[in-house]
Parts: structure tokens; sequence; C-alpha cells
């Protein structure tokens, strides 16, 4: 009954933040099992991050890969959103709006430029800098909703993979994005084919093989200012299942990367779309955390 009364409403209301909370019913099972993400920190390589009040004092660590810039910012907006699908505090929503885990921690990489764009050069330098303050920040999860189309250089791609590859050797959790499109297969460049991440599509997506789905539509979180905007994609849904990860991890601080992305496979709702749609199926936050 309440999967049917949420269908009805969401073809008037939208996939916004709080609905997707109320989709994963999210307070009940965090309150339940006492999680917020606390002492977990989350990676975050975008286009930045704004000042926006949501986001104040999540941000442990900073680095400007593009304008080389000491302060926070973000003149995109893509990373904020992301920043805020996190654990966004619904401060200027007077709470009806907040991120998954707003217990975390983030440390951001300022990889892509005023117009989404960025080089590989940019994000291996971003995922070095990570490897380098992973004890010190407890960097758990690298979040990477950045798309990069099939390389045409090897030895960048062969550079790229390797730097993926050692972060998740390090025992992080690297989730990436699976695409929108799914001709451009950013996930499978940036991964390798996916060994050592969790490639993250969403419903909507068409056939670009992930390993999970998760909501991607209509998300509503913070922009570079005060407010907030609407965005849809895989890069939404990504966010999602990394601060999951975060929940898990607070929950069950033991678990290693690989078993945080096996429990997540083994829990995940099989919604009937074909394998190459929805891989091991719709992250699903009680069974994962119960």
């Amino acid at each position: 009954m309440r999967f049917f009364f949420y269908i009805l409403l969401k073809k008037y209301v939208g996939c916004e933040m709080d609905r997707v909370c109320w989709e994963m019913d999210l307070q009940k099972i965090c309150d339940e099992v006492g999680v917020t993400g606390s002492g977990i920190t989350i990676a975050v390589l975008d286009t930045g991050i704004s000042g926006h009040p949501d986001l104040k004092g999540k941000v442990s660590a900073f680095r400007d890969f593009i304008e080389k810039k000491r302060h926070l910012y973000d003149d995109n907006g893509h990373g904020s959103h992301i920043a805020g699908i996190i654990c966004g505090s619904g401060q200027m929503s007077g709470g009806k709006y907040r991120g998954i885990a707003p217990g975390v921690s983030l440390v951001v990489g300022k990889v892509l430029d005023r117009a989404g764009g960025g080089r590989v050069d940019y994000t291996i330098e971003g995922l070095e800098w990570i490897l380098d303050i992973q004890k010190e920040h407890n960097i758990r999860i690298v979040n990477l909703s950045i798309g990069i189309a099939d390389l045409k250089d090897e030895r960048k791609k062969s550079a790229l993979e390797k730097t993926i590859a050692k972060c998740w050797d390090r025992g992080i959790l690297v989730v990436t994005a699976a695409g929108n499109n799914c001709k451009e297969y950013q996930a499978k460049a940036l991964s390798g084919n996916g060994g050592n991440s969790i490639i993250v599509g969403t419903r909507l997506a068409g056939p670009c093989n992930p390993d999970l789905i998760a909501p991607g539509e209509n998300i509503i979180s913070c922009d570079t200012k005060r407010g907030y905007t609407r965005k849809s994609g895989s890069s939404m849904a990504t966010p999602i299942v990394s601060a999951c990860g975060a929940l898990l991890w607070e929950k069950e601080p033991q678990l290693t990367n690989v078993q945080v992305k096996e429990k997540m496979k083994a829990t995940a709702q099989d919604i009937k779309l074909p394998w190459y749609v929805q891989g091991w199926g719709m992250i699903n936050l009680r069974k994962l955390l119960t």
C-alpha cells in the first residue's frame, strides 16, 4: 500500500530529496539503528562546494586542482548538489530536507571547471591527494559523479585505472556514476570495467551495466548560492549509494570495502528491469542495515 501511494504522489510531487528519504524509509531506519554516518569521511571529486548553509561545517579538507584557489567555492553547482544529497542539513528548508547521511564529513577536490569539464590529469591528482590524506581524515569512500568519455589515450587510461585500483587496495570504497546515455561508458573508463568500484545507475539510464541503481530523477539539493536546484541522472544516484555506505560503515566498522560492496549487491531489491539496466537491483537501505 505504501508503494502504491508513493507512485501516486510521485506523479504530482516528483522525486525530491524528501521523497527519496521517504521512499527509502530513511529516518525510521536510521533512528532504529542509530546511525547518521558519524565518524565517516566521504571524498567528493567534482566541481567544488559552495558556502551553502546546509553544508556549513561539513568540509574537513578542500583542494582546488583547477584554479588553485584556497577558499571553498563551486562555480558550476554540480558538486554542491552532490554534497547536499550526501549530508545536507536541511537548515534552509526548516529541516524538511536532509541528506542521506548528515553525520558524515567531506573532503572535497575541485577537479572540474565552471562548465563541468576537466582533464583526466586533475582526477588522478585528486585521487593521489585523497590517498595522501586518507588516514588523517579517515576517508572511507570516494564519490565520483563525473563523466569521462571512452579514453583514447591508453597511457592516461591506464594511469587512471591504476590510481583507482590503488584507492580500492587501500580499503577505500570507490563509487562511480554509470552515465546517462551509456554511449560514453563513463564508469568503465573510470574504473577499468568496474572491478575496483561500485558502478551506480538509475532506473531511466538505459543499458549502462551498473552494479546497482538508486533514485536519480528530479532530485532537489543544494545550489551554488543559498537555495536549491533540481537535477537528474546517475550523478545524483551515486552519492545516495556513497552515503548508504557511510551509514553501513558506522554500524559495522569492521567491514572491508569488498564486504560493503558485496553486502550492497546481496541486499539490493530486484525491480524487474533487465540486468544491463539495474544490475543487482535498487539499493535497499533496510536490508543493508538490518
